[in-house]
């Protein structure tokens, strides 16, 4: 992040802007912003050794049932910034706890090779509604 390079599996080297993250780095730092419906934030994801610039949109309140129980949740979207290409990025969706922990209890994404679903099956310290 502070020399704005990020370096590729084949050795290579690429110039990255602020706020370029991979996803799972994207995942950390969606729990950073503010989570208030309608509000949007701008980030950079680095996919597939290109870069591409995103919204993030907090969508709605839902209650989540997971295997680990049910969470009050923020739905979160994806989409292309500047309306280039495929508009909503893999289908993805990200249901984060609205208390303070912001505890991601289910991810779902539809890629290319077909559909992922990532759910949080068990937890410490964790309320459940």
């Amino acid at each position: 992040q502070q020399r704005h390079t990020a370096r590729l599996t084949d050795g290579s080297t690429i110039e990255i802007p602020p706020d370029t993250y991979d996803l799972a780095g994207l995942v950390y730092a969606i729990r950073t912003i503010d989570l208030t419906p309608g509000k949007t934030r701008n980030f950079n994801l680095i996919e597939d050794n290109k870069v591409y610039a995103i919204k993030v949109k907090p969508e709605a309140r839902e209650k989540i049932t997971t295997r680990a129980g049910d969470y009050d949740a923020v739905r979160i979207t994806t989409e292309m910034a500047g309306g280039r290409g495929k508009s909503n990025l893999y289908n993805l969706k990200m249901y984060v706890t609205s208390d303070k922990r912001r505890l991601p209890v289910l991810i779902t994404a539809e890629p290319k090779w077909g559909e992922v679903r990532v759910e949080l099956t068990s937890a410490t310290g964790t309320k459940k509604k």
